[in-house]
């Protein structure tokens, strides 16, 4: 009983650590994108992070997909609902980035990074339980 318990815990922060070391390579790719828009004259904070999210999204699909969660769900299934959920996220990260670049006017990599701390959490949690 004990042993299956560890098992499961254990299972559990590797799943979570394998995740996030994923997010961490989506979030870059997020960041980078979003950077060089920023940086190249891209005064449209809130486009720049959608292009940007949308970007990490894929890498994180195809990197959750084989690595972390190593789904057995045919592609179809697993991308409708990742593309569902990350549909949601974008929708929450476009409100986030756009609330605190426009109305609070903070800066866009303080809004990104608020967003980004925002969403990470409640991204694992949704994709864990339904994509894959």
């Amino acid at each position: 009983m004990v042993t299956e318990l560890a098992r499961s815990i254990i299972h559990f922060y590797d799943r979570l650590l394998q995740y996030s070391m994923v997010g961490f390579l989506g979030t870059a790719a997020h960041w980078i994108l979003f950077s060089l828009l920023i940086q190249n004259g891209n005064d449209q904070v809130v486009l720049a992070s959608a292009m940007g999210f949308s970007f990490g999204a894929i890498v994180n699909y195809f990197l959750n997909y084989y690595l972390t969660f190593r789904s057995e769900k045919r592609h179809v299934e697993s991308a409708i609902t990742f593309g569902f959920v990350a549909l949601l996220l974008l929708g929450i990260n476009i409100f986030l980035m756009y609330l605190s670049s426009s109305v609070f006017m903070m800066g866009p990599f303080f809004s990104q990074a608020l967003a980004t701390g925002i969403i990470l959490p409640f991204g694992y949690m949704v994709n864990k339980r339904l994509t894959f």
